[in-house]
């Protein structure tokens, strides 16, 4: 080998590591934002379904009460969620 072709190896060994770095992390992100994406619907599900025990049980002030609690804390969450996101 020529001392001038060290260093070109040298790099190509470095890039496939880079290379083979990245794909590891990119799955990690993507597994990351999955788990997210899923927490977000299940907040947006838990947010309408708190907002229509509002609606249909009015009469009830314990249903409502708690209703608004529930809305209010996974409203939070959600903004949290998106800020993470």
């Amino acid at each position: 080998m020529i001392t001038s072709e060290l260093p070109n190896l040298n790099q190509r060994n470095q890039s496939k590591i880079f290379d083979r770095i990245e794909n590891l992390s990119s799955t990690s992100d993507e597994k990351k934002f999955f788990n997210l994406k899923v927490i977000e619907y299940l907040l947006l599900t838990g947010f309408v379904s708190s907002g229509l025990f509002i609606v249909f049980l009015s009469e009830d002030k314990r249903v409502v009460i708690s209703g608004a609690v529930a809305l209010t804390f996974l409203f939070f969450l959600l903004l949290i969620n998106r800020q993470v996101f």
